[in-house]
């Protein structure tokens, strides 16, 4: 049985705590980081069990549970404090209790795919983005000025002129296909190779989405510039006009 129903059920609850957690802090760092640092991290790692498929409820519920204790990324890079352990364990007892009030046939909650990749998948996409985009993981990725791809398929626009549109981005390339693959850095630098089903800037951090056929490419980098690359950047052009260069 797959029970995506029930793992973006427990998604949609990490990332409403996390929430809370960086309304509170906004980013504060310290023990105080990990309210929103752990729930953030078990909101990834529940995109492994997406779409697995289990024998039953029981091999299910263990799985979620094996999930625990929360690999922190970055660690903490010491045994944590009291106060850390407190942080971590109120978030991880609070997350079983939700978990506890969820019957397999709860309905979905209406939030975005997201599927974590297997090692052997991930590296599949991330060579096939090597070979026909040149783009690597953990290297910039400048297509403007990359000679093997020809101006016509490239153009960017900077972050500011994509405010308030990521959304409307998304719903303009997800339409047909539904997915798209994203790699490249995300919450916390957790190792992010996934499939998911919306666009994310993760707040100027570097990342990729590509079509699951990898007729486009989107960068967001850091340097306050989102670049397109391929079938998309007509679309792109006609959409943001002036813009788009």
């Amino acid at each position: 049985m797959i029970y995506n129903n029930v793992t973006d059920t427990l998604r949609q609850w990490c990332i409403e705590y996390g929430q809370m957690g960086l309304s509170m802090y906004a980013f504060q760092g310290g023990p105080s980081s990990l309210l929103y640092r752990v729930p953030y991290d078990l909101a990834f790692w529940l995109g492994t069990l997406t779409d697995r498929d289990f024998s039953d409820y029981a091999s299910y519920f263990q799985a979620v549970r094996d999930l625990l204790p929360v690999p922190i990324t970055p660690p903490l890079g010491h045994e944590p404090t009291k106060i850390e352990q407190y942080y971590i364990q109120n978030t991880e007892l609070a997350f079983l209790e939700q978990f506890s009030l969820l019957a397999p046939d709860c309905p979905f909650p209406g939030i975005p795919y997201f599927r974590v990749l297997p090692e052997a998948e991930a590296s599949s996409v991330k060579g096939k983005l090597a070979e026909l985009w040149d783009c690597r993981e953990n290297q910039y990725w400048y297509p403007l000025s990359a000679v093997s791809i020809p101006t016509d398929q490239l153009c960017y626009v900077s972050t500011s002129s994509l405010e308030g549109h990521l959304d409307e981005l998304g719903a303009l390339l997800l339409l047909s296909e539904k997915h798209a693959f994203c790699v490249g850095e995300s919450w916390f630098n957790l190792p992010n190779c996934v499939e998911t089903g919306e666009l994310s800037d993760y707040a100027g951090s570097e990342c990729f989405y590509a079509a699951k056929d990898y007729r486009w490419l989107i960068y967001f980098s850091h340097e306050d510039t989102v670049s397109f690359a391929g079938s998309i950047v007509p679309m792109i052009k006609e959409r943001f006009g002036e813009a788009s260069k």
